[in-house]
């Protein structure tokens, strides 16, 4: 695959451009990632969140893991 007299960021948005329902959508990779500061932001709210730790004065922002138990295991 080549791109023809275009940048990678000008096919990027001309498929954006086309809508979510577009036939074009799928070849655009969206990444998710925890927004830091607007959990930050709204400590009381995002601190409900399983796994989300946020400490005092939001100095420390902490992610936790599930604990999981394994079958079989010790």
């Amino acid at each position: 695959m080549r791109l023809v007299g275009k940048k990678v960021d000008d096919v990027i948005d001309w498929i954006s451009d086309q809508g979510q329902a577009s036939i074009f959508a799928p070849f655009v990779r969206v990444k998710k990632e925890l927004d830091r500061e607007a959990m930050r932001a709204k400590a009381e709210v995002a601190a409900q969140i399983p796994g989300v730790i946020i400490g005092s004065a939001g100095e420390d922002f902490i992610v936790t893991p599930f604990e999981t138990q394994i079958e079989g295991g010790k």
